[in-house]
């Protein structure tokens, strides 16, 4: 029988877990993670790719500069994608930034690059409670044209138990150091 766990304790129980990665493990499973993401041909084909800064030991994202790569930043309480620039600057919650905002609409992004505490095989995520995620995928998620989202995240953050509500937006691909989801 599928158990039904509170997200918060789901949201403890995987930060808990990521957080006592060493550098020198975060590395090598980012680099797994990392060659996972340029096998797949929709990553190959896409130009404009929304990634994010990574914080608190999240994977991290080897810039691939034949692509054009865009960031997450909070304004008025949702998430807008900026060019990514030269200069970077720490601010909300402690991610990096560009100085100069270039906003991009998602929707004219190819492919969106997602993180998340934990992720399910139904390929539903939970991130850190905020709602700014899925408040943009709700957004995008009925447009004609939408680009792909993908979780990236580490295999440990599969989690066994049920999570999802009717408010959650399915992912379409989870990569992960060991696995291709989706």
């Amino acid at each position: 029988m599928i158990q039904i766990l509170p997200k918060s304790n789901i949201r403890k129980e995987f930060l808990d877990k990521r957080l006592q990665l060493s550098l020198s493990e975060r590395f090598t499973l980012s680099k797994k993670i990392h060659n996972n993401l340029i096998k797949q041909s929709s990553y190959r084909k896409s130009k404009n790719i929304g990634i994010f800064m990574p914080i608190k030991n999240e994977p991290i994202l080897f810039p691939d500069y034949r692509k054009i790569n865009f960031v997450p930043v909070i304004k008025n309480e949702h998430l807008k994608y900026c060019y990514v620039g030269n200069l970077l600057v720490q601010k909300s919650f402690n991610i990096l930034e560009p100085i100069k905002r270039e906003y991009v609409q998602a929707k004219k992004l190819n492919l969106l690059l997602v993180p998340f505490l934990a992720f399910n095989t139904d390929l539903h995520r939970v991130g850190y409670g905020k709602g700014f995620y899925d408040r943009l995928l709700s957004l995008i998620s009925h447009q004609h044209y939408r680009p792909k989202v993908w979780g990236i995240g580490y295999q440990f953050q599969l989690c066994q138990n049920s999570f999802n509500n009717k408010s959650d937006i399915r992912l379409d691909k989870v990569i992960t150091d060991q696995k291709i989801y989706g």
